[in-house]
């Protein structure tokens, strides 16, 4: 009886290190994790600006390649980000970049904007971050 249980346990084991080492099991999260995948920065006087960073982070056993990262066509240009000074394109595995996203609002009135990254590791994935915001009046008062 002994035997017959230590086999089984060996079994097991040996099944559990095969699917843990193979990489594209099912019920992996493979590509990146986004945070927020929406923004709203709110009423922000013209001219003026407001920044908030988006993680992303490599859910992967693996390198995570980010092929690009764009703001969409027909975006309003109020949107704009910044990568890390020194991000070369790929994210370690259970690591993580910030992106700092800012809306400087050039007009009156609701803007919005998608902030989208292409990435691949071994299969191509898409992320992307709902922005919006909008422009509103300086308050004189304020000053």
């Amino acid at each position: 009886m002994k035997r017959s249980v230590m086999f089984s346990l060996v079994g097991v084991m040996v099944i559990l290190l095969a699917w843990i080492a193979t990489p594209n099991r099912v019920g992996a999260n493979p590509g990146l994790a986004v945070v927020p995948l929406e923004h709203d920065s709110g009423e922000v006087e013209l001219n003026w600006s407001i920044s908030t960073g988006v993680i992303v982070t490599n859910t992967w056993f693996d390198t995570v390649v980010i092929e690009d990262i764009y703001m969409a066509t027909g975006n309003s240009p109020d949107f704009t980000y910044e990568l890390p000074s020194l991000f070369d394109g790929e994210i370690p595995p259970q690591q993580s970049i910030e992106i700092q996203v800012t809306y400087s609002p050039s007009a009156l009135g609701p803007a919005s904007a998608v902030l989208n990254m292409l990435w691949a590791n071994g299969e191509p994935g898409v992320g992307y971050v709902a922005l919006v915001g909008v422009g509103v009046e300086l308050d004189v008062e304020r000053f």
